[in-house]
């Protein structure tokens, strides 16, 4: 897809990155964009933009096995069902060949993303 090549170009004038790094999101990217447009969700190139610095900090935190602080689990109220599982999809995707285990906090940041980008196409 040319829209995620374009964002690749445009990452590393956000935050610094190397050539493996982008390489490894570019899938994630491609995932992202399917997903997306399978749940008839818009997604503008500055919101994919704010996504892909996201995944890149998440695919960072895999590798060096951090954590996002934990999140009262009522969060999960004020966000869609569909957009939740929609980001479980996403990032389950990526850690298919590691053994860590998914945690709440991820997936509630990046349904926040598609919150937004949700919000931003009813507006």
């Amino acid at each position: 897809m040319q829209m995620i090549e374009t964002l690749l170009k445009e990452i590393p004038g956000k935050t610094t990155v190397t050539e493996a790094e982008l390489d490894e999101l570019r899938p994630l990217l491609d995932f992202v964009a399917t997903c997306a447009k399978d749940a008839s969700l818009k997604l503008s190139d500055d919101k994919m933009l704010v996504i892909g610095i996201h995944l890149l900090a998440f695919t960072r935190r895999v590798k060096l096995n951090e954590y996002l602080p934990e999140l009262d689990e009522s969060m999960f109220e004020e966000v869609s069902p569909e957009l939740v599982e929609l980001s479980r999809r996403v990032l389950q995707s990526y850690l298919e060949t590691t053994d860590r285990t998914l945690d709440a906090a991820e997936i509630f940041y990046l349904t926040v993303h598609f919150e937004a980008a949700k919000f931003n196409e009813e507006g």
